[in-house]
């Protein structure tokens, strides 16, 4: 588990690896891979 949480004991983002999905139209939501989807930015 060590591996999965940062030094602040934060879930950790693998900027090496990417999540999107669109919602709705044309918008793709996305952002580094982590636990939950939170965080992702529209584009």
């Amino acid at each position: 588990m060590k591996k999965l949480k940062n030094e602040k004991g934060e879930w950790a983002v693998r900027d090496d690896e990417q999540i999107s999905f669109k919602v709705g139209g044309d918008k793709v939501l996305k952002a580094g891979l982590t636990v939950g989807y939170t965080g992702c930015a529209a584009d």
